[in-house]
């Protein structure tokens, strides 16, 4: 049976893997990280800039954690919501918006998860210098990647 937007909000208490909580809360929490996480990566260009690369890798490693935990414990439920309830099965601009955001934003982790654990807290930049160019990448895809969720946020929520 499919369900509406309106009427997974208004059921929106689910189980999934053994915890209760409510979509909206959770959709609202991610978003909160995910901007959070991008004001850490936006801080830490600023100190690369500034020449101070080890406090830059590390609140690199912090918006990857974030993002990381954002998505284990925030999005993948979220998502399997989604499917269970039949939101993203048939072919409509939320369907096409979160499988984007959700690919994209895999990408991006991986890629994340990667660029930090190179550096790992090295004290020696020349690796970064090397993988400036591949930083600068997943940097806009991740912007892009916020872009998209939160488009798929108001559609979930605010669309009428």
């Amino acid at each position: 049976m499919e369900r509406s937007a309106e009427s997974l909000i208004t059921n929106h208490l689910n189980f999934v893997g053994g915890i209760m909580y409510s979509i909206v809360v959770l959709a609202t929490l991610s978003l909160v990280l995910q901007l959070v996480a991008l004001t850490v990566i936006t801080s830490g260009y600023l100190l690369k800039r500034k020449g101070r690369f080890l406090s830059h890798g590390t609140l690199m490693f912090v918006a990857v954690v974030t993002h990381f935990s954002s998505f284990v414990f925030l999005m993948a439920p979220a998502l399997l919501s989604l499917l269970q309830n039949g939101l993203i099965l048939k072919l409509s601009w939320l369907s096409v918006a979160t499988i984007s955001h959700a690919s994209l934003g895999s990408v991006i982790l991986i890629l994340a998860i990667w660029l930090v654990g190179v550096w790992h807290f090295q004290t020696s930049f020349e690796g970064c210098v090397r993988r400036r160019l591949l930083m600068r990448y997943v940097f806009v895809m991740w912007v892009v990647s916020i872009i998209i969720g939160i488009a798929v946020y108001l559609l979930l929520y605010f669309h009428p």
